[in-house]
Formats: C-alpha cells, sequence, structure tokens
C-alpha cells in the first residue's frame, strides 16, 4: 500500500508541492481574501469566499493542481487521482478512513488563515455592505469539512472512506459543476465548485 502511496505522489508529486506551496504561502502575500455572505466579488453563485491570491483566482490555482495532463481541463479520472492521493496524505494514522479532525487538518495545510489585516468579512444587511470581525468569520477550510462531511458521510459515522469522498464528489457533484457537459472542468467551473464548498450557511 505505501509503494502505490509513493508511485501516486510521484506521479503527480509535483502538482501537490506546487498547490501546497501555493496556498501556504501565497495566502501570506494574500492581496485580496474576501469573505462575504450574501453575494459579492469573487463568490459564484452567491454567498460563500471569494479568494484572489497575488491576482490569481483559487479556480486557477486549482486548475493547476488537479490537470495532470496539462490541457487546461480536469476530468473525472485527474480529479479522482487527486482527491486519492490527497485522501492517503491526510490519512495520518493509515487506517482507510478520514476522521474529521484529519480532514480538518489536511484542509487547513491548503487554506491556512490569512494574516492579519488579510481576511475581510462583508455582511449584506438590505443591500449595503457591513464589515464583520474577523475572529467571528467563518474560514474556507472549516466551511470545506463540514459541507463534506454532511454530503459525503453515506454512513453518518462522522468520517470519510474514500469510496464515500470520491461518490460524493464524482457521482454527485461532478456533473453539477461542469457547467457546459464536456465532461471537463475549467477555471471558472473549479472556482464555483469551491464556492459552493464553501459556502456560508
Amino acid at each position: 500500500m505505501k509503494r502505490q502511496f509513493n508511485s501516486i505522489i510521484l506521479r503527480f508529486g509535483t502538482s501537490l508541492i506546487m498547490f501546497g506551496l501555493l496556498a501556504n504561502a501565497l495566502v501570506l502575500r494574500a492581496q485580496q481574501f474576501v469573505t462575504t455572505v450574501s453575494g459579492g466579488p469573487g463568490v459564484p453563485g452567491g454567498s460563500g469566499f471569494g479568494i484572489v491570491i497575488n491576482g490569481q483566482d483559487v479556480g486557477t490555482a486549482l486548475l493547476k493542481t488537479c490537470d495532470l495532463d496539462k490541457d487546461g481541463k480536469v476530468t473525472r479520472a485527474e480529479l479522482n487521482e487527486v482527491i486519492l492521493a490527497y485522501f492517503k496524505l491526510w490519512d495520518s494514522d493509515t487506517n482507510g478512513i478520514l476522521t474529521s479532525d484529519e480532514l480538518s487538518a489536511g484542509l487547513k495545510q491548503l487554506f491556512p488563515p490569512p494574516p492579519p489585516g488579510g481576511l475581510r468579512g462583508m455582511h449584506l444587511v438590505n443591500g449595503v455592505a457591513v464589515e464583520v470581525a474577523p475572529g467571528k468569520l467563518p474560514t474556507p477550510d472549516g466551511q470545506i469539512a463540514k459541507h463534506l462531511l454532511a454530503g459525503a458521510d453515506a454512513d453518518k459515522d462522522g468520517a470519510l472512506t474514500f469510496q464515500e469522498v470520491s461518490s460524493f464528489l464524482l457521482d454527485k457533484c461532478f456533473s453539477q459543476w461542469d457547467h457546459d457537459g464536456n465532461g471537463a472542468l475549467d477555471a471558472e467551473e473549479l472556482e464555483a465548485a469551491f464556492g459552493q464548498l464553501a459556502k456560508l450557511d
């Protein structure tokens, strides 16, 4: 099992490392990291997180990570490989199950808290933007963990198997995200997918 995991990491380890560095290093120098509650810039389809890191939106960052053959789109097979690699990476006790703690820790590595002053929250009240204190804002990693557990945990045991995650993201969500129906996701569709998974409640 360890040999198989190593071959997966080697196969597209550069993409994983690049995205990890992008998420960890570039967020520290984020030009804009905006949270809105009821629509706003960078939030496809309504409320959620809109992230721009040094001029690059999260959809472009996800495309660079998941587009293993670098053809400008992410297929189901590519997304499945990336999901498997991250699942194994985050499964710290290698028992084939992601607990909520393991999932949260893994997502925090991808979406660490922005630096002081880097997170701005806006709540729309009667069409007027009102700033929300940074300490009272949910984070993208927390929202994604919550929505993954709610949607993918088919047996409701509070943990996720690879099959549950793969079924949820590929069988249930992929076709919803594939707006043009071409069987692959582009940067805009990936940004909308992120917005859906990180949406605020």
